[in-house]
């Protein structure tokens, strides 16, 4: 496929999402400056991250660069970063002070996908083992920016009463991440550089995808999730599984591996439906008996 036309659809489909989600809030400016701010410090915390750390390098196949890091990169996180925090404010309550946690979860698990299949199809890579080409601490950077990030996203905590501004994030957001790379390496990662199997890897991931289906299935934890808050996600799966599928020598396991990821929301999905349907039919019920 033409990077010219992929770069292309992507950055016209975060355009896109940025235009319908200014146009939702009553004050479109606020999610414009989220946003800037969010792709602003995402620029910064990537370019460090390669300057200081040398671990991976982008391809040559990007046509679109802002010094080291493709001009897609900056643009797409905070974008699924503002869509999670969204989503993990439908799990949780809307003020609720776990929203960055779980968003930073959401994100971690986003980075589990589009990492290995990124660098199936020679988008960046890695210098070190681990799973799928990619090594373990290479899935956390995303996710620890991303609790950082939404901190400033949210009302909640320290960070309403201090009123701290999105010009602050730059500097938390991007020395907060490096922290928890720095801490995370020389705890575990530096003394445990491994290649993980990846049969065994895409039956652990199905094992642990079954289980979060299962606790979303039969409880109550989707049912705030409204079918937008989906929308806005599916597009950024389905073009990384298009990546996939056009690769032809794209490895069984990872496949396999990949597919696990579509469980959990598929549980929220079926829970969001039977919430709205049970909801629908209350209203039409008392609206008779009234």
């Amino acid at each position: 496929m033409n990077m010219f036309l992929i770069e292309g659809l992507i950055i016209t489909g975060i355009l896109f999402y940025v235009a319908s989600c200014a146009l939702k809030e009553t004050k479109p400016k606020v999610f414009l400056k989220k946003f800037f701010f969010c792709a602003t410090a995402a620029w910064m915390a990537e370019e460090s991250c390669i300057m200081l750390y040398g671990i991976y390098t982008y391809g040559p196949v990007w046509n679109f660069f802002v010094a080291d890091v493709p001009l897609v990169v900056i643009i797409v996180w905070p974008a699924i970063i503002l869509s999670a925090t969204v989503l993990s404010s439908c799990l949780l309550t809307p003020n609720s002070s776990l929203i960055p946690l779980v968003a930073g979860a959401i994100v971690l698990t986003d980075a589990m996908l589009i990492e290995p299949i990124s660098v199936n199809f020679n988008l960046w890579r890695w210098h070190q083992p681990g799973l799928f080409g990619v090594p373990l601490i290479g899935f956390l950077g995303w996710a620890y920016f991303a609790v950082f990030s939404v901190g400033f996203f949210v009302p909640i905590g320290l960070l309403s009463r201090i009123k701290l501004r999105l010009p602050i994030m730059l500097v938390v957001s991007v020395i907060g991440t490096h922290l928890c790379l720095l801490i995370s390496y020389w705890a575990f990662f530096k003394w445990n550089i491994l290649s993980l199997s990846p049969t065994f890897s895409s039956g652990a991931i199905w094992i642990v995808s079954v289980i979060i289906f299962s606790i979303f299935l039969f409880s109550k934890i989707g049912d705030r999730v409204e079918l937008k808050t989906l929308l806005f996600r599916l597009p950024a799966a389905i073009f990384f599984y298009i990546l996939l599928f056009i690769k032809k020598d794209s490895p069984m396991p990872l496949i396999v591996y990949s597919l696990a990821f579509i469980l959990p929301y598929i549980a929220i999905l079926v829970r969001s439906n039977c919430s709205w349907t049970c909801s629908t039919i209350d209203r039409n019920t008392s609206g008779r008996h009234s």
